[in-house]
């Protein structure tokens, strides 16, 4: 059944999910899995469970990705939500900005898997998928 408040909920998931990443507030990033969630990655790899997120977000914080800014824009989000389960596709732009010059990093989507815990979503899954690649903008040693 058609739940407008599932779907706002659900759309402020992937709202923190972006926001919290982005301004390096890993914990927070984290908090929008289940506990046993996965984000699986074709350019970042597979990383399992609290601790293999949280693993996964302190070697982003010590590479040089960690130092850039970066943005993440979630646009078209579809989902199909039942009772305590989901799915959600949606497409996803990552622009970087260093020494304030701005480059399109990747476009892509994210195809994701949904759990409702006690009235609140998590992702379950998060598998992000690539359509194009431009060269990595920190590679160029601007």
């Amino acid at each position: 059944m058609f739940n407008i408040e599932d779907r706002e909920k659900v759309r402020e998931l992937f709202a923190r999910f972006c926001h919290s990443i982005d301004e390096g507030r890993y914990q927070e990033w984290v908090e929008t899995f289940t506990a046993d969630g996965v984000f699986d990655s074709p350019v970042a790899g597979r990383h399992a469970g609290r601790e293999g997120l949280l693993k996964f977000t302190r070697d982003l914080a010590a590479s040089p990705m960690g130092k850039a800014r970066q943005r993440h824009l979630v646009t078209n989000l579809s989902m199909s939500l039942e009772a305590d389960r989901g799915t959600a596709l949606c497409n996803l732009t990552v622009y970087v900005t260093r020494e304030g010059v701005t480059s399109l990093m990747l476009v892509g989507g994210y195809n994701t898997q949904l759990r409702k815990i006690g009235g609140e979503w998590y992702f379950l899954n998060v598998a992000p998928f690539v359509d194009t690649k431009v060269p990595d903008p920190l590679a160029s040693g601007r």
